[in-house]
């Protein structure tokens, strides 16, 4: 099973807040029958939540490297208009 929408890196969306709540949150995932986890963290242009993609990658780098049995994608939800 793949989840294709997860705000799993802590801190840089309103997903989860911490990388335990992280780390919990994908073992939990794991253990539901998920096999990949697309991490689609917020993009707002100009706005909140605008995290360079070397942030993104070594957040859910640490967060793969704390689980296994999960493949992890960075990926983004890209907000085009309000």
């Amino acid at each position: 099973m793949i989840d294709f929408h997860s705000h799993i890196l802590e801190g840089l969306d309103d997903g989860v807040v911490s990388f335990e709540e992280a780390l919990a949150v994908v073992k939990e995932a794991r253990k539901a029958g998920f096999t990949k986890i697309i991490s689609t963290t917020h993009y707002f242009p100009e706005k909140k939540y605008v995290a360079n993609e070397d942030v993104r990658l070594q957040a859910l780098e640490r967060l793969s490297s704390g689980v296994s049995g999960v493949d992890f994608v960075l990926g983004s939800e890209i907000f085009i208009n309000g």
